[in-house]
């Protein structure tokens, strides 16, 4: 079996290449080729912090064949993909799931102002919902708060929002997902309902099906399309 794994980085993207023997007295993993790329941000000033998706993209795609080839591996043998990411970086997508804002970064801070009116609205329990105890600029809510106040248009054209890894594993062929472990980090979904977070929702001027479907930590999703990943 072969398993081609990401690390969705701050500062880098790593692409890897692994072989797995799944014997039942002797499992193997043999790493057949790796890649560090460094993440470019097209807008880095003060509180900003943007990436673009299709320059993402296009370095995803030039990591997998760079790996691939050092491998001597064909994409299309691929068995598995394994993604782990950064905090809550997303973007906004149209009905045609095409991007209509950057990938906002987890570390941007321009939503410190939303942050400090969703800590009133949501009250004081806010810890019982989120991995964080109270809203911050860096999570999610805050930063969809923010755009629903200062980019009307965007918002009002916007059919869902996009973690990094949900947009990536998209585009490699599965269905929208995300894991509840990245979901609890977010503000927008409720540890205690275990399911995305009604309150915080509606503060923030979205809803459930502007989201990925919540699956858990380490359950396998379904190729829905691999065509992504065999044309490179």
């Amino acid at each position: 079996m072969l398993i081609l794994t990401f690390d969705l980085g701050t500062t880098w993207l790593k692409t890897a290449l692994f072989s797995y023997s799944s014997q039942q007295t002797h499992p193997e993993l043999f790493l057949l080729a790796n890649l560090s790329t460094n993440v470019s941000y097209q807008r880095q000033e003060g509180i900003l912090l943007e990436i673009d998706p299709f320059d993402f993209w296009a370095t995803t795609l030039d990591a997998i064949g760079q790996v691939c080839g050092k491998a001597s591996v064909v994409p299309g043998d691929i068995d598995r993909i394994s993604i782990t990411s950064q905090a809550q970086t997303f973007c906004l997508l149209d009905q045609a799931k095409n991007p209509i804002t950057p990938f906002i970064s987890w570390a941007d801070r321009r939503a410190s102002d939303q942050a400090q009116r969703l800590s009133v609205v949501l009250g004081h329990n806010h810890h019982q919902h989120c991995s964080f105890p109270k809203p911050v600029a860096e999570i999610a809510s805050s930063k969809h708060l923010w755009l629903t106040e200062n980019e009307k248009a965007i918002h009002n054209a916007a059919s869902w929002s996009m973690p990094l890894p949900s947009w990536l594993g998209m585009k490699l062929g599965a269905l929208p997902f995300t894991d509840r472990n990245l979901a609890a980090m977010s503000g927008l979904y409720s540890l205690k309902l275990r399911s995305w977070w009604p309150d915080s929702l509606a503060a923030c001027g979205f809803q459930s099906v502007q989201f990925p479907r919540l699956v858990n930590p380490g359950v396998p999703v379904s190729i829905h399309n691999p065509q992504p990943v065999t044309k490179l």
